[in-house]
């Protein structure tokens, strides 16, 4: 994986992360991962270019929502995610999914989001670029 600007570390007093360059993405992709060392860095880069065909890393971000992990991603792999992904420990984390992705989906840039509530499973290689180009021919 390239390094991008930094991934964020943690999440700001209210919420919100401190810094990523993709600002406008079309959509923004959900994952939740609950003490997943071993498999979300396996998913991480299944959303990722090369895996992901006919897409670019600008035009979509990757939100990795983690929800409690007694020992979260290591902070040096996190350093060196791609600038559209972001890492944010979600705050008061309840161990249901649902919760952390109403969270992670009001940090979201796009308006239209993806949702994978497994952290632990490989998006299909066109996936994204799928349902980037159904929202365009199907916007409403």
């Amino acid at each position: 994986m390239k390094t991008g600007a930094p991934a964020v570390l943690q999440a700001g007093s209210d919420g919100r992360e401190i810094s990523n360059s993709v600002t406008s993405p079309k959509l923004s992709v959900l994952l939740v991962s609950y003490n997943m060392q071993r498999e979300a860095p396996r998913t991480i880069a299944s959303a990722l270019p090369p895996y992901q065909k006919r897409v670019s890393a600008s035009d979509y971000e990757v939100l990795v929502l983690d929800n409690g992990s007694k020992q979260p991603l290591p902070k040096a792999y996190i350093a060196g995610l791609p600038a559209n992904v972001r890492y944010l420990p979600v705050p008061d984390p309840n161990g249901s999914p649902g919760n952390a992705l109403n969270w992670g989906a009001r940090q979201a840039r796009a308006e239209k989001l993806m949702f994978c509530i497994d952290g632990a499973r490989i998006l299909s290689n066109g996936l994204v670029s799928s349902a980037i180009d159904n929202l365009d021919r199907f916007p409403d």
